[in-house]
């Protein structure tokens, strides 16, 4: 027959192992990198191209935000006229849109805006001139729709 060692004992050895293994894998979950969420914005036709010098060896990106602008002087010397909070045009990604009745109601408030104003804004649309990126909601994509120059 087996013999069983005592109950208090037993308990000290099992409080022991815990003890163990807890601090084992608090030092192993330190050594673990974290992971950081990359957003990259490139303005570029062929952004592969660029990517690996931009980006650290091993670093995975999540999201790219990607933009192709294609403006023709044409389209600049449309809206450069528009460069005031009281007519207040802009490019995002190559459509023109009349901001103007959006002053006082923008989130960000009008300093956001107005920079822009008589300017391609696309990049700052897309990142919320914020670094790191801080993509509008699509609420937001929506509502600027509505303000669109056809």
């Amino acid at each position: 027959m087996i013999a069983l060692k005592s109950p208090l004992k037993l308990l000290s050895q099992i409080v022991i192992v815990l003890f163990i293994l807890t601090t084992v894998a608090i030092f192993f979950a330190s050594k673990v990198p974290v992971k950081k969420e990359v957003i990259i914005v490139y303005q570029t036709a062929e952004p592969e191209a660029i990517l690996a010098t931009l980006i650290p060896k091993g670093t995975q990106t999540t999201r790219a935000i990607t933009l192709t602008p294609k403006l023709t002087p044409t389209l600049l010397s449309r809206v450069a006229v528009h460069n005031q909070i009281t007519d207040c045009w802009m490019i995002i990604d190559n459509k023109i849109y009349n901001l103007t009745s959006y002053f006082g109601l923008h989130p960000g408030g009008n300093a956001a805006l107005s920079k822009y104003c008589g300017k391609d804004g696309s990049i700052a649309f897309k990142s919320k001139d914020k670094n790191p990126v801080s993509e509008h909601s699509i609420t937001a994509k929506k509502l600027l729709t509505e303000f669109e120059v056809r």
